[in-house]
């Protein structure tokens, strides 16, 4: 059995999945098995595949649905290992993360899992909030920081939760676009599994590049962020955490108005109702 599985959901990506595979292939630690749940309809991953056979453990499963969470929670089902991880298919890794993450598994076997940090190309944080220093790991991070890419935990804890929720989540058949992550994450600290920001578990993932008439981009914020809205009425948290997290939405606009950041004022705006949205 591996001591890590990386499960990748993949839909019409090839080069960036080539980019994702290769940094895997420069891992320092080498205790791993990647699982692609390929969700193209024809073969254009087959070379792609084929390149990386000989180079690391690799299963490549063919699936009928679409659906990033299901497609999780199928590689979860294909997964022998102690550890899971889901770098998305556009993401890719520093050379050294799997052999930070194995020390700190091993320091810190009480912990369900970690939360890590996305960073862009220039090592720049998604996030301006994403702390510094480690710590336990809160509600409020798993809505502002628990990202797919950056989640790393136990197998079993995950088993424990049933995996993600399959009607939230990019590709599901529902309005909810985005936030399987978090809702893994406010499951397992509601059923006390402790886990932990930090930000030494870094990942890369482009940033979105905001643009002011883009309405397709205003559209994806909107849906994911009705995700969020989701997540909040579904796991049924208090009001006082609600308007807690509503403010974060406030905060981000007003900054933007108050820089004249138009294009950014837009899509905050976007964002603020996507989440009422998914609230009510």
């Amino acid at each position: 059995m591996a001591r890590f599985s990386l499960i990748v959901p993949t839909l019409g990506r090839v080069s960036e999945l080539d980019r994702l595979l290769d940094s895997i292939s420069h891992q320092t630690y080498r205790d791993f098995q990647v699982i692609v749940i390929d969700q193209n309809l024809d073969d254009r991953l087959l070379p792609l595949i084929g390149r990386y056979l000989h180079v690391y453990p690799i299963k490549h499963q063919r699936v009928q649905f679409h659906g990033a969470a299901k497609a999780r929670n199928a590689g979860l089902e294909l997964a022998e290992s102690d550890f899971v991880l889901w770098p998305d298919d556009d993401s890719w890794l520093p050379h050294n993360l799997l052999e930070n993450a194995s020390a700190l598994f091993d320091q810190q076997p009480e912990l369900g899992g970690f939360i890590g940090v996305l960073i862009d190309g220039l090592g720049v944080k998604h996030n301006r909030w994403a702390p510094s220093s480690p710590r336990q790991a809160s509600l409020m991070d798993a809505f502002t920081l628990a990202a797919e890419p950056v989640l790393f935990f136990r197998r079993e804890v995950v088993r424990q939760l049933s995996g993600f929720d399959p009607a939230i989540g990019t590709g599901a058949e529902t309005p909810w676009a985005a936030g399987e992550g978090t809702d893994l994450c406010v499951r397992a600290l509601c059923e006390r599994h402790a886990l932990r920001i930090e930000p030494s578990l870094t990942v890369f993932h482009a940033q979105v590049d905001i643009q002011l008439n883009d309405e397709r981009q205003q559209a994806k914020a909107r849906s994911y962020a009705r995700g969020m809205g989701r997540v909040l009425k579904k796991n049924r948290l208090p009001w006082w955490f609600v308007v807690a997290y509503l403010f974060t939405y406030l905060r981000a606009l007003m900054w933007n108005i108050l820089r004249g950041k138009w294009a950014n004022v837009r899509y905050h705006w976007e964002r603020l109702v996507g989440v009422m949205e998914g609230i009510v």
